[in-house]
């Protein structure tokens, strides 16, 4: 579930570590000085931003794309520990020690049709801003969003690489950002990242992740589904293209289209007229499947807080 995360090691309420070891360990490193006469030092731990001042060193960063080296995947429990001591070992740092000032939580769903297809029915969230893009739909205030996104979309335009798993597939993204006063948010003195591997905050996380989604305002709608399971030949595929269509329109906008035909001359005997109202009168009342679009997502989120939901001292 976590992605980017935001860190800061406090030189004050912690040991000081060997700065010039940890220098040594990153690429691209450069230096700034401020007008106010602080300094920071910058630099690369693979993907990880790191920067070092006076009195701390922040790490900014996809936590995942570190210890996976893609960001499709994402991290549980279990691997943001792993990262973690990883991490810490990189650096020779106890990273458990460092705060957190972001925190991304978010998944992949693989869907039946583009991630596009969705955002028209996700509406409005209470207090939050409703941005729609192409490729995504943003909620936003200003110490969290949350982002539905096309994440092989994302891939293309970033240039990374897309894992196997989720290679030719519709891959939906759906992230909350808590980017600004988190400790408040969460009613807490301090979180540490060692807080979030714990069951308490990762539950609670998890949680908000969940309920925010649920406070969305859905758009429930039927769309009527292509039945590929009638399509043996071309022909029959050529049918049930017509078939969609007149189903998706109704046979009123049908008929409408073949009075405009008639109108124009268009053919050189009334027969024909007849002939097209009667096929596409036949293909407007054919039973087709039909599916809520917005109720998939739902039983995607609904999957993955059953699976990952996990508080002190509950049962499943």
């Amino acid at each position: 579930m976590y992605d980017t995360l935001h860190l800061y090691y406090d030189f004050v309420d912690n040991d000081r570590p060997n700065t010039d070891e940890i220098i040594y360990k990153l690429n691209e490193v450069s230096y700034a000085e401020f007008s106010g006469g602080s300094t920071c030092t910058y630099g690369n731990l693979d993907n990880l931003r790191i920067c070092i001042r006076e009195g701390e060193l922040t790490i900014k960063g996809s936590l995942p794309k570190y210890y996976f080296g893609n960001n499709f995947q994402t991290l549980s429990q279990k691997t943001t520990s792993e990262a973690i001591e990883k991490l810490s070992d990189d650096l020779n740092l106890d990273v458990n020690l460092c705060k957190v000032s972001r925190i991304d939580l978010s998944t992949n769903f693989i869907t039946t049709h583009e991630p596009n297809i969705y955002y028209d029915y996700l509406g409005n969230l209470k207090r939050f801003n409703r941005l729609e893009n192409p490729h995504s739909i943003d909620y936003r205030q200003k110490s969290k969003k949350l982002l539905f996104y096309d994440k092989v979309m994302w891939a293309k335009q970033t240039r990374s690489l897309v894992p196997l798993e989720f290679q030719n597939k519709n891959v939906l993204r759906y992230e909350m950002v808590l980017q600004e006063a988190v400790k408040r948010y969460l009613k807490l003195n301090k979180i540490t990242i060692k807080d979030l591997y714990g069951d308490a905050m990762y539950s609670k996380l998890v949680g908000e992740w969940y309920n925010f989604y649920n406070r969305i305002e859905k758009k429930p709608s039927k769309e009527i589904v292509l039945n590929t399971h009638n399509i043996k030949s071309p022909k029959d595929f050529d049918k049930e293209l017509l078939v969609h269509l007149a189903r998706t329109k109704g046979f009123d906008y049908m008929d409408n289209m073949i009075k405009d035909l008639k109108a124009r001359n268009a053919f050189h005997s009334d027969e024909y007229y007849s002939r097209l109202k009667a096929r596409y009168r036949e293909y407007s009342e054919v039973e087709i499947d039909s599916e809520d679009i917005i109720s998939e997502i739902s039983e995607k989120v609904e999957e993955v807080y059953q699976r990952e939901f996990n508080p002190p001292f509950y049962t499943r």
